[in-house]
């Protein structure tokens, strides 16, 4: 049986690209996931300035 669009896959093709295409979203997101955390971490190690080292001025 064809499945009716643009490509026509057969039924079995159809599910083989449907499984491909929600395993490549979810590891996606997981490396996007990592990302952020990393970018936190490294932004929290970086930005441990105290206030009197930015160069304000106290009064």
């Amino acid at each position: 049986m064809l499945i009716t669009g643009h490509h026509r896959l057969l039924a079995d093709e159809h599910h083989a690209a449907a499984k491909a295409r929600r395993k490549r979203i979810r590891l996606n997101e997981r490396a996007i996931r990592i990302r952020k955390q990393m970018s936190k971490s490294l932004g929290l190690h970086l930005n441990n300035n105290s206030k009197d080292e930015r160069g304000t001025i106290w009064e």
